[in-house]
Order: structure tokens, then C-alpha cells, then sequence
């Protein structure tokens, strides 16, 4: 469905996206660069707005493959683009920006560091996500399934701040793929990992290679997100590991 205005523009009412006049530049220090099943979502923390940024590329869709490639985005490194807000009562941290603006202002300045200093965390996970982390079961000692209601007031990018001694990763079961096993000191969980990161070097190099990257460091800053709701469980989202930093 289309209106015309007083100026002859047209705007479609099915797009989600604020009117163009308030897109503006933006550096972004680029937090997580998460993979599921081939689809990419890349967040960040806002440097001139303090605040984190979940970017997504319009029309709204999951970032094409070779979009992160082509401008080498990675956990650490800083991006510019011109962005607005997506639709702040569905998505408040959604920005969405044209993806002929993006640019590497900064590169990672090195595999697991960040160009910039990152944002405040904690060391808990349920303080990550402000109280509302559930868990689907517990096994011998840790949570399974950890995951935050839908509708919750929480925000859906976090961190922690780990020990080494308490990280390590896992293969899951078949379809289950990597999995990371974490205790913060108070209740141990057991996450899916999106990291395209640690995703990447698995599939090179194997799980070995994955744990040397927490086992030599203390601490570590772990990156976590809040799954979208599925189908097959539209009650809840998901916590997933979506980078480290060391």
C-alpha cells in the first residue's frame, strides 16, 4: 500500500524503517559477528550513542556472506555506515543502514582483541540479562536451554566476565554443533556458540584449537545474545555465545 504526500513523495507503509531524514552517520566498535545455519548478524556498540546497536542491513534481512567478508568485519574492529532506527517497539536496539554507506574504519587489532575498550559487564549471567535468564533443565550441575521469556525487559547483546579455568567448549550432539561450558560462579550453563569467529576456527581447525584460544588467558570477556523466538518455541530466546575477547 502506498500514500503520497503534500510532496508527491511516496512512502510504503509495509517498510519498517523511520523516514530518511533522521538516518545520520555512525561509528559502530563491532562486538559480535554471529553464524547460524549460513545467515550472519553483526552488533556493536554505538561509540557516539553508547548504547549497543543491532545492524541490519535494508531492506531488513540477514547480512549477506559476502558483506562481512568484503569490508573484513570482525569482533574489535570499528565501522562506519548511515543509519536510523528500525522500529523501537519490536527491536530498540535495531539500527538500519544502506550497505553502499559501510566502511572499516579500524581493523581488529588482533584475533580476540578489540580496537576499542568494550562496553561495562558483569560477571554473572543473570545480571547480564537484568534477572531474566530461565532454564529449560538443569544436568549435573548446569543449566541447559538457558533462556530469557519473550516479552521480557532485557536487552539482547551482553557480556560477562569470565575466568578462564571456568570456560570450556564442547562438540555437542549430532545437529547440535559447538557448544560452550561455562560456570560464572554461580550456576554453570551450557550455551550453543554463534561466534562466526570460533565457528570458523572450529571448522579449520578443531575443537582443540578453540579451547587454547580461553585456556591461556585470564579473564576472558564473553560476548552473549538473545536468540530471535522460533516456531518450535515461540515462548522464549535463547542465550547463545556470541564472541570472546581475551
Amino acid at each position: 500500500m502506498k500514500i503520497v504526500s503534500s510532496d508527491s513523495a511516496e512512502r510504503d507503509l509495509a517498510a519498517p524503517a523511520v523516514p530518511r531524514a533522521v538516518a545520520s552517520p555512525m561509528k559502530v566498535l563491532v562486538t559480535d559477528v554471529m553464524r547460524h545455519r549460513g545467515q550472519f548478524c553483526v552488533a556493536g556498540w554505538g561509540v557516539e550513542r553508547h548504547a549497543t546497536i543491532r545492524l541490519r542491513p535494508l531492506p531488513e534481512r540477514p547480512w549477506p556472506p559476502g558483506l562481512v567478508a568484503e569490508h573484513s568485519i570482525a569482533g574489535g574492529a570499528v565501522i562506519a555506515c548511515e543509519g536510523r532506527p528500525g522500529n523501537p517497539e519490536v527491536d530498540p536496539e535495531d539500527v538500519l543502514f544502506s550497505p553502499g554507506s559501510l566502511r572499516l574504519v579500524e581493523p581488529a587489532p588482533a584475533p580476540w582483541k578489540s580496537a576499542l575498550s568494550l562496553p561495562p559487564a558483569p560477571s554473572r549471567v543473570s545480571e547480564a540479562f537484568a534477572g531474566t535468564v530461565r532454564a529449560r533443565r538443569v544436568a549435573r550441575g548446569f543449566i541447559h536451554g538457558a533462556h530469557v521469556p519473550a516479552g521480557a525487559v532485557a536487552r539482547s547483546l551482553a557480556g560477562v566476565v569470565v575466568d578462564a579455568l571456568r570456560l570450556r567448549f564442547l562438540e555437542g550432539p549430532a545437529g547440535h554443533g559447538l557448544l560452550a561450558r561455562v560456570h560464572d560462579g554461580v550456576f554453570g550453563y551450557i550455551l550453543p556458540v554463534t561466534c562466526h569467529a570460533l565457528l570458523s576456527l572450529h571448522e579449520a581447525a578443531g575443537l582443540d584449537a578453540v579451547n587454547a584460544v580461553a585456556s591461556t588467558h585470564r579473564p576472558i570477556h564473553l560476548r552473549l545474545a538473545l536468540a530471535r523466538p522460533v516456531p518450535r518455541a515461540p515462548d522464549r530466546r535463547a542465550v547463545m555465545v556470541s564472541m570472546l575477547y581475551v
